[in-house]
């Protein structure tokens, strides 16, 4: 309770639920670009440098401190 509060009052709490949204959102577009690439190619391998992009973007986003 007083880490939250201390967040809140330092306004840092908005930041934090800035970088939260920022996370989910690079999840979601990873997610939604790898299924289009599974589904599209039928199992399929073709390499598609791209993903590796988004989902090290991901990894990125979800690591923030």
């Amino acid at each position: 309770m007083f880490k939250d509060a201390g967040l809140y009052f330092t306004g840092q709490a908005s930041k934090k639920n800035e970088n939260i949204a920022q996370a989910h959102h690079s999840i979601n577009d990873a997610f939604i670009e790898t299924y289009d690439y599974l589904r599209n190619n039928q199992g399929n391998y073709i390499p598609k440098p791209e993903l590796a992009k988004v989902w090290n973007l991901v990894a990125t986003s979800v690591s923030f401190p």
